[in-house]
C-alpha cells in the first residue's frame, strides 16, 4: 500500500503518536460519507411529508411505522454524534 507521506511527517507523527496524515484523510472522508447518508434520509422524510400532505391522509399504522423509523434515526444520529466526538478528540491529540 502506497502512503503519500513525507519521511519527516512519518517520523514526527510516529514519535508524537499521532494519526498519520493519510489516516486522518480517510477518517474525514468517512465522516463526510456518514453525513451524506443522513442527508439522504432527511430528504426522504421530506418527500414522504410532501406526499402525505398531498393526500391529506395517513393511516394510524403508517403513522406508527413512520414514528418508529424516526425514533430509530434519532438513536442512530445520537450514536453517530458520539462516535464523531470520539474521532474528533483523537484527531486533535
Amino acid at each position: 500500500m502506497e502512503r503519500k507521506l513525507s519521511l519527516t511527517a512519518l517520523v514526527c507523527d510516529s514519535v508524537e503518536r499521532r494519526l498519520m496524515k493519510d489516516e486522518r484523510l480517510k477518517i474525514l472522508n468517512f465522516l463526510e460519507k456518514q453525513d451524506n447518508i443522513f442527508l439522504k434520509v432527511e430528504n426522504n422524510i421530506n418527500q414522504l411529508a410532501k406526499y402525505v400532505n398531498g393526500q391529506k391522509f395517513l393511516s394510524q399504522q403508517q403513522f406508527k411505522n413512520f414514528s418508529d423509523l424516526l425514533d430509530a434515526i434519532v438513536k442512530l444520529k445520537e450514536k453517530q454524534n458520539s462516535i464523531f466526538d470520539t474521532i474528533y478528540s483523537l484527531l486533535s491529540e
